[in-house]
């Protein structure tokens, strides 16, 4: 398996995770909705559920290697990891409150298990970055550049 394959498979697989524990993390607080914390969990849940769709569907057309989309991709899971380590302390913030119970401990749990999956995915996205670009910021030639008089 080539590294551009198995890097796509890698993306594939790490979506799929993200997809799931986000849509358990919100769906398992979903009926306590009204709080602003809640709120803010239904909130990082779907948003996150509606990027990785998009995404899987970007690399199941192919279109997921584009220098462009790397660094879309890049952008939107600093910004989603950023989102996810809030939900998950929000949520650790509830375990701790008087009226916690299994499901605010589930969606905590499941929150901290995707901000790690969008920690992989990040670290991934700035690796795939940098690989594409040189020391000045540009693409690296293909070959050395030779001048001849």
């Amino acid at each position: 398996m080539g590294d551009a394959s198995s890097h796509k498979l890698i993306n594939i697989i790490l979506r799929a995770i993200e997809l799931l524990f986000s849509i358990i993390a919100f769906a398992v607080v979903a009926e306590y909705d009204g709080t602003s914390k809640i709120n803010y969990m239904i909130f990082t849940g779907v948003t996150s559920m509606v990027i990785c769709l998009v995404f899987l569907v970007l690399y199941f057309a192919n279109l997921g290697d584009s220098p462009t989309i790397v660094l879309i991709e890049l952008v939107i899971n600093v910004i989603w990891w950023v989102f996810w380590l809030a939900a998950a302390a929000v949520m650790s913030s509830l375990v701790n409150e008087w009226w916690s119970n299994s499901r605010i401990e589930a969606s905590c749990a499941f929150s901290w298990l995707t901000w790690f999956a969008w920690t992989v995915s990040t670290v991934m996205s700035f690796l795939a970055t940098k690989n594409r670009s040189g020391p000045s910021g540009g693409s690296t030639p293909s070959g050395p550049q030779t001048n001849m008089v």
